[in-house]
């Protein structure tokens, strides 16, 4: 990428407090914020409770924005989940009074990186979305923990969740990788209306992707007894089937 700040670096190895045995998913972990609202979107079950408990935090919201964001929530995860996303991350936290609204979906999407043929794909494809014809923007190259990272930044108009109107300018970032697990590509996308903050949500957006890595292989002496990953629960934490995650300073979601 074009400056140093934007290099996506490999994962570091995280500290034992912050993460939590579990099963190999997919053979992808991501690490995310423990004050981040997560929804996951594999069981619709757990992905509607997710919602409804969001947005019953609101408190903050008189009851018919608090109906209009659940409606915008479920049709926003469910569109998620249709698209290949495991998950939805919001970012709901402040300063000074100011909200600091950010949401992250995590996907897969159809293609591979084994050749340069494929890559050049995904390069074509994602540079015509920041051409001129798509609106502007910009396309950069950088390393993780699976080698290539291809990350695109652009604004569009968009609609928050919630929000009375649509049309909000939205700074849009994306993420993209290859496992090489034969699951397809891994895809982060990044969206806030922060236009001012944009810098500091593009290292946020490249904190969030560096810790993409491989997910640790279920073993031996740590078995599942059900071969499920672990799980959101309906409040957005994660879970584990083996440990207690309260005291975490990061919540990890495998996939």
């Amino acid at each position: 990428m074009s400056t140093t700040a934007a290099q996506v670096a490999p994962a570091p190895t995280p500290a034992a407090a912050s993460v939590r045995p579990r099963p190999a998913v997919r053979g992808v972990g991501l690490v995310l914020p423990a004050d981040w609202w997560l929804v996951p979107l594999g069981d619709p079950v757990a992905r509607r409770r997710a919602v409804d408990r969001l947005v019953a935090s609101r408190t903050d919201l008189p009851a018919p924005l608090r109906r209009q964001l659940r409606t915008t929530l479920t049709v926003q995860t469910a569109r998620a989940a249709s698209r290949g996303g495991w998950l939805v991350a919001f970012m709901l936290g402040s300063a000074g009074g100011v909200p600091l609204p950010l949401t992250l979906t995590a996907s897969r999407a159809p293609g591979s990186w084994a050749d340069e043929q494929g890559r050049a794909r995904t390069r074509t494809a994602l540079a015509a979305q920041v051409g001129p014809a798509g609106g502007g923007g910009r396309l950069e190259a950088g390393s993780g923990a699976f080698g290539l990272v291809l990350r695109t930044v652009r604004e569009r108009p968009g609609a928050l969740p919630g929000a009375p109107r649509a049309g909000v300018p939205l700074f849009l970032v994306e993420h993209w990788t290859d496992p090489g697990d034969g699951h397809g590509l891994v895809r982060l996308t990044a969206s806030t209306p922060l236009l001012a903050l944009r810098d500091a949500c593009l290292d946020l957006c490249d904190a969030v992707a560096a810790t993409l890595h491989p997910d640790r292989p279920a073993t031996d002496d740590a078995p599942s007894t059900t071969g499920a990953p672990p799980s959101v629960d309906a409040d957005g934490a994660a879970t584990s089937h083996d440990t207690d995650p309260a005291a975490a300073g990061e919540q990890e979601h495998p996939r």
